[in-house]
């Protein structure tokens, strides 16, 4: 005998026919009443070395959240003074030490000798690709673009902040990578990535990786 299942859309309630049991179940997707706003960089390590955790985090907790990626500017140039000095770092070959560090504590792969020979000059030409890309094309496609800005640079010790690295990496995902440089160079990249970026994290950022939710509740990873 075949068994017989009721079910009441309004409610989300399904049971057997002859039994007592229910269950509920939600079939609605939950609105998305929070917004979560990620400061990262695409030199930072530890943004590296957190890449799996927030990726499985937003796989299983998307559906509640509205999450948005914010370029912090942790690097606009060097300089004479010491761009950290409460952890060290005064030029390129400071970084090398830390980043093998938080490479050997997170398990995530970071060579770091770039940093000794063909070091990075600025994080600010990769972080106006990545705007560029999200306000041509969406987030998404701008996320993977971070994505994979990293992975050539910690991963396959690749200079991202080489204009001919950034085609090859925008060309990957199918874009037009010369026309996006010279858009992130021309005046719309300093206005979406110079000009906003230092204000917009200062308001409220205290340290790269950090990330801001809701209207005044705000976490630290």
């Amino acid at each position: 005998m075949s068994q017989k299942i009721w079910y009441v859309m309004e409610t989300g309630l399904c049971g057997e026919a002859d039994g007592e049991e229910m269950e509920a179940v939600q079939f609605n997707q939950p609105k998305k009443e929070i917004d979560i706003y990620y400061v990262t960089d695409p030199i930072c390590s530890h943004c590296w070395a957190l890449e799996p955790v927030l990726r499985r985090f937003q796989l299983q907790f998307g559906s509640y959240f509205k999450f948005h990626t914010v370029m912090g500017g942790l690097l606009e140039k060097w300089s004479d003074t010491p761009v950290d000095p409460a952890n060290g770092k005064s030029g390129p070959a400071d970084v090398v030490a830390h980043w093998k560090e938080v490479g050997q504590h997170s398990r995530m792969p970071i060579d770091g000798s770039l940093m000794a020979d063909d070091y990075i000059t600025s994080s600010y030409p990769p972080s106006r690709v990545f705007k560029v890309i999200q306000k041509e094309y969406n987030d998404n496609l701008a996320y993977t673009f971070l994505r994979h800005a990293r992975e050539a640079l910690f991963a396959f010790n690749q200079n991202i902040s080489d204009s001919k690295i950034l085609v090859e990496l925008i060309e990957g995902l199918g874009l037009d990578g010369e026309k996006i440089v010279q858009q992130a160079n021309s005046a719309l990249g300093p206005s979406i990535a110079g000009g906003r970026l230092q204000p917009e994290r200062q308001s409220w950022c205290q340290r790269i990786p950090d990330d801001y939710y809701g209207e005044s509740g705000r976490t630290r990873n």
